[in-house]
């Protein structure tokens, strides 16, 4: 299925990413992670405000 999307869209390559990878990769560039703010869960953004607290 990926393959297909991927020959389609002329892309090297596509791959599922877990949460775990997700949130590595928001951790790692919080520029990425405040570009796409808007569809991250509200676990993420409910934390904010408890390590605003915690700092």
């Amino acid at each position: 299925m990926l393959d297909d999307y991927a020959q389609k869209h002329d892309l090297k390559a596509a791959e599922f990413w877990d949460e775990g990878r997700m949130t590595e990769l928001l951790d790692a560039y919080p520029d990425v992670h405040n570009a796409v703010s808007a569809m991250t869960t509200s676990h993420v953004l409910l934390a904010r405000p408890r390590q605003s607290r915690l700092s």
